[in-house]
């Protein structure tokens, strides 16, 4: 079977973390790790706490307890911020639910929302930066409302206590929090002359403990690959991508079609949160809040690293989608407003032809999902079958959230049939992404979960076990293999993504995956995909001397200067010289994996000179 690589990493930090302190990275022992580990933190507490195995803590039993506490935090922000009940629920619905428009039927990235899939298990971090940063915000929000500092010195020891926790969490948090302060601060003073003086607190916090955070935790790493190239993730959008190959080579036509990409991108991906957002504004009038002026300015920080950075891993839209999450309380405020002012027009109103329109959007929702459902998916990175329906289904909620716009102080019950239309698309992402194949799949008469990949085989999980129990938890092992066997779609190489054996051995390795190290990034992180640059080449070249040569000397090198105990020979993935029994001794064997025991003796003191002496 087969994890996916962001799971698999994962777990090998959380092991990482379960058996040694301060953390390095597990998959190039001994090399620095600066990353968030809260949620690696939490996991191996649990663990340990419990004695369960970390596998079955991460894949079972974490995700869902913290999942449930985010969907209930949202519920209780979308009160607080609309004071209406049923904005809880529609809060909750909206960051979950409401993805971007695609009908593609597998994950993919046609406008770069992926909160959605973020939020349900791709990232437990996020997940865990989510769970402190709701309260946060609420806590913001209702000072904003207060307009005055409030003097309990418990609900700042609060705040600062959760602005740790986001710290700790998801290194984009806090200079999100930190940039939609100082936008609200500013807009306050230019409008009004009037000093937030509570935001203004909350902005000197943030910055003290990002700053603490940054030199602690992170070790003043850096951006990890970010690039200034405006603008930003829209390039990255498959649909814009495919379109924009056909301007390719036409300088006067570049700045016209990334000037309509923007917006048409902007609504591809947050259609619905921006449409209920402009309804929020537009039936509050002069009586918006101060609190839903913050929601906005943290939703436009967000959008900012959104639409000025690249990077290889589309990492950028972390600071997008936690502002999303503000977004989402705006747009869940504005929607129960319309549908407040809509209530009296629809009750007892009399039959028209126009109510046959729902039925006529139905049978074109059921009709998208079984094009999407009958299509191949194999072709969606390759063709544009997809990217001309995205992108005109895009183009009509960029059109309509205009119309909004111009007016958003009116109700009108047409509005509600183009809005449904829109919720609905965006609601059908996450349905049609694991749906549609497992329809496919069932068809096939195959088993509902994918069966793609065979980078952990039993025999291997068998001898990553035995690692676990028989050895030392500050052994380091070495293994044959560097890849899961993934192919890089843009390159056609092997990807070095390999995290198994540290994933479920527990233990620190001395080369296997290494495009998630700290060097990679600097280097260049797609450079690294691509085989083109290897940030460890001495340790690659001492790696293969061993498993390639069975060279002695190497070996040598290894247990003495990198604390070697044990080699990994993964048959399934990549095979070994058979002369390694000449230099190392065999401890396991099965089907899939040999181990090696290296020999060596731990370096004795000489022993003190005994002065005699008469009696």
């Amino acid at each position: 079977m087969a994890y996916g690589l962001d799971h698999v990493w994962n777990l090998s930090l959380a092991g990482e973390v379960k058996h040694h302190w301060p953390v390095t990275d597990p998959s190039v022992s001994g090399t620095a790790l600066p990353y968030h580990l809260f949620a690696s933190v939490d996991l191996a507490a649990i663990s340990q706490v419990t004695g369960l195995d970390l596998a079955v803590v991460f894949f079972r039993l974490s995700l869902v307890p913290l999942l449930l506490v985010f969907i209930v935090e949202l519920a209780w922000a979308g009160v607080v911020v609309s004071r209406r009940a049923w904005a809880g629920p529609v809060a909750a619905a909206l960051v979950l639910f409401a993805g971007e428009i695609d009908i593609a039927p597998q994950i993919g990235r046609s406008f770069g929302n992926e909160l959605t899939d973020t939020v349900l298990g791709l990232s437990p971090s996020f997940l865990l930066g989510a769970v402190f940063f709701v309260p946060a915000l609420v806590l913001l929000y209702e000072g904003c409302q207060a307009m005055s500092v409030n003097g309990d010195w418990r609900r700042w020891m609060i705040v600062g206590l959760l602005f740790c926790g986001c710290a700790g969490a998801k290194a984009t948090i806090l200079p999100l929090v930190i940039v939609a302060l100082g936008l609200y601060v500013a807009w306050r003073w230019l409008t009004s002359r009037e000093r937030a003086t509570h935001s203004l607190i909350a902005l000197a916090l943030a910055i003290v403990l990002y700053l603490g955070a940054y030199i602690v935790i992170y070790g003043a790493a850096g951006s990890y690959g970010l690039d200034l190239h405006v603008p930003g993730a829209v390039r990255q959008m498959f649909t814009i991508e495919h379109v924009a190959g056909l301007i390719h080579g036409q300088p006067l036509l570049a700045i016209p079609f990334w000037a309509a990409a923007i917006p048409v991108g902007l609504a591809g991906a947050y259609a619905a949160p921006l449409i209920g957002a402009v309804w929020s504004f537009g039936m509050r009038g002069a009586a918006v809040a101060p609190g839903h002026l913050l929601l906005v300015a943290v939703f436009i920080a967000g959008l900012g690293p959104f639409l000025l950075f690249t990077h290889f891993g589309l990492s950028q839209v972390f600071f997008a989608q936690y502002g999303l999450i503000a977004g989402c309380l705006l747009a869940a405020d504005g929607l129960c407003l319309l549908g407040s002012a809509l209530a009296p027009q629809l009750h007892g109103a009399r039959p028209r032809p126009a109510r046959l329109l729902p039925w006529l959007v139905a049978s074109l929702v059921v009709a998208a999902i079984l094009l999407a459902v009958l299509r191949p998916s194999a072709d969606y990175y390759s063709s544009d079958y997809y990217s001309y329906i995205h992108l005109a289904l895009a183009a009509a909620a960029a059109t309509f959230a205009l119309m909004a716009w111009r007016s958003r102080r009116e109700s009108r019950t047409s509005t509600l049939y183009p809005l449904s239309v829109l919720l609905t698309l965006a609601a059908l992402n996450t349905p049609l992404d694991v749906l549609a194949p497992a329809i496919r799949r069932a068809a096939r008469n195959e088993p509902p979960y994918g069966t793609t990949g065979h980078g952990l085989t039993p025999g291997l999980l068998q001898g990553l076990h035995w690692l676990r129990a028989r050895t030392r938890s500050d052994d380091v092992v070495a293994v044959s293999n560097y890849s899961s066997r993934s192919i890089d779609q843009g390159f056609g190489q092997r990807v070095p993504d390999d995290y198994y054996y540290s994933a479920f051995a527990e233990r620190r390795v001395f080369l296997e995956g290494w495009v998630y190290a700290q060097r990679a990034f600097k280097l260049g992180e797609q450079q690294v995909f691509a085989g083109i640059k290897r940030p460890f080449p001495k340790r690659m070249a001492l790696n293969e001397a061993v498993f390639r040569h069975a060279n002695p000397r190497a070996l040598r090198t290894l247990a003495d200067h990198y604390h070697v105990r044990y080699l990994l020979v993964d048959n399934p993935h990549r095979r070994a010289t058979h002369q390694l029994h000449t230099i190392a001794h065999p401890a396991y064997h099965n089907s899939d994996v040999t181990i090696y025991k290296v020999p060596w003796k731990r370096p004795t003191a000489p022993r003190p000179k005994l002065l005699l002496t008469g009696h």
